[in-house]
């Protein structure tokens, strides 16, 4: 997503947090109830640190399969 956009709530595309209107779709936003953004780990430093560790591991795994299955 890009940086200060929220994602459309009917077809998920990110658009400005304040549009009326989504770029996308066409939609008429102003008419449509935005849902709030909860605060989830994945937000907190401590969550995007886990997720970070966690695409570390997924990355050093996908590399080590073809040499561990040789």
């Amino acid at each position: 997503m890009s940086p200060g956009r929220v994602p459309c709530p009917l077809c998920g595309l990110p658009v400005h947090p304040i549009a009326g209107r989504c770029r996308h779709c066409r939609s008429d936003l102003t008419r449509v109830a935005r849902p709030t953004t909860p605060t989830t780990a994945s937000t907190s430093p401590r969550g995007r640190a886990a997720l970070i560790a966690m695409a570390l591991l997924l990355a050093a795994a996908a590399l080590a399969a073809p040499i561990l299955a040789a």
